[in-house]
């Protein structure tokens, strides 16, 4: 996920903006604000060619995210 997913540029009829709305609050990013390619690239974990973070970013992010989501269940 990146900061795309708010661009609103080409919504026509208004749908993507009501899907947003709807969604955007339950959004959660990585510390600083950051998408999970900015903060794997921030603490510097490897990534594939593709620009997809690898393994050790995985583990680490789950490290932060699964706390948060076993709270919320």
């Amino acid at each position: 996920m990146d900061t795309l997913l708010f661009n609103t540029t080409y919504d026509q009829g208004g749908g993507i903006k009501n899907i947003l709305d709807l969604v955007q609050k339950d959004i959660s990013w990585f510390p600083g604000n950051q998408t999970f390619l900015e903060w794997s690239r921030s603490n510097g974990y490897p990534e594939s060619d593709n620009w997809h973070p690898l393994e050790q970013a995985h583990q680490e992010a789950a490290k932060i995210w699964l706390p948060i989501y076993k709270r919320k269940l």
